[in-house]
């Protein structure tokens, strides 16, 4: 009964596909052989720091494993992990999602040991799906919150360590930086806004779980922008600047910079969503600022004879060294 409950919460599935599904599993319950238990144990410690593992349906299925190590209870402890990802992915910096990237990679290649029992390969499969997906929208999420240039390597660290010895090459105007969001509720959560209590995992969790109701999830601000960003869905394909809610709205720098570009057509690439799935409810979104405490990293890195990229070149990156306000922001609905 666990196993179906699983499949209708993750998959959706339903009907006869999902019976043969099960009829699979069910047929894979032999312990797992100690080389494939420390596979599944690897994905274990990739994703305990991310926070998936405190998810209920992938904390459950866990439980079930550590209980009965059998091939099924591993294949739907990394279904439910590969389904969860994404989910944890859109509540975390761009640093975080490479890291939940490789935690997905590792889930994915732990699903090979279903493919050696029989009747295995449908979880694989399941798995690999959820995987891929998983894969592709952080990665897509990297690209377009800014994370190409700074999070390469080591290169936020050794820019931030620049501007403490004075090597650093600064930059004052304006800058820009593009994002995406997948509803309202999203663009809010990428911002700290006085008065507004920041949304983390836990309760995205809750939410998706029924714990607690979309009329209690949502805030003040959710509304705010919600009657906002209409202005920017009756002109499809335009960019429209909507207001802010209050003074002071920042962008909280987990790493201690924020990534701009100074360049409005770059930011525009970084926001753009023309190529994921359709959604009635997607938007872009361009946040601007202005200052004097920016670090020019292109310049910097000339400077100090640092190797770069075309792509890292072509981006006019500037970093805003701790919490950055947001002076304005500009919302485009896909045509």
């Amino acid at each position: 009964m666990y196993r179906k409950e699983v499949l209708n919460e993750i998959s959706g599935a339903g009907g006869a596909h999902e019976e043969r599904v099960l009829g699979a599993i069910a047929s894979i319950s032999d312990t797992l052989p100690s080389e494939y238990h420390e596979r599944v144990m690897l994905a274990v410690s990739m994703l305990d720091p991310t926070g998936v593992l405190s998810y209920p349906d992938v904390a459950k299925s866990y439980r079930n494993f550590e209980k009965e190590p059998t091939f099924a209870n591993a294949g739907w402890f990394l279904l439910a992990a590969a389904a969860a990802i994404p989910i944890a992915g859109k509540l975390v910096d761009p640093a975080k999602a490479v890291k939940l990237a490789k935690a997905a990679e590792v889930v994915k290649d732990g699903a090979k040991i279903l493919d050696t029992v029989k009747d295995g390969a449908k979880l694989a499969a399941k798995i690999n799906k959820e995987a891929d997906e998983a894969i592709k929208s952080l990665n897509a999420y990297i690209r377009t919150n800014q994370g190409l240039g700074m999070f390469r390597g080591e290169s936020l660290q050794t820019l931030l360590k620049m501007t403490k010895t004075g090597k650093a090459v600064g930059y004052s105007g304006k800058a820009y930086r593009g994002a995406r969001a997948s509803n309202v509720m999203h663009l809010v959560d990428q911002l700290t806004i006085p008065g507004i209590k920041n949304r983390g995992m836990v309760d995205w969790s809750a939410l998706q779980h029924g714990k607690v109701t979309l009329a209690n999830f949502q805030n003040q601000a959710d509304h705010f922008f919600k009657t906002h960003i209409q202005k920017a869905f009756d002109k499809p394909g335009e960019w429209v600047e909507i207001p802010l809610p209050t003074k002071g709205v920042t962008m909280h720098a987990e790493r201690r910079a924020n990534s701009f570009t100074k360049n409005w057509k770059q930011a525009e690439s970084f926001a753009d969503q023309s190529g994921g799935r359709a959604a009635a409810d997607k938007f872009e979104v361009i946040f601007q600022t202005s200052g004097d405490n920016f670090v020019d990293v292109v310049e910097t890195m000339k400077k100090n004879k640092i190797k770069m990229d075309n792509d890292l070149i072509d981006e006019e990156e500037v970093l805003a060294v701790g919490n950055t306000i947001v002076e304005k922001i500009f919302v485009r609905r896909l045509q």
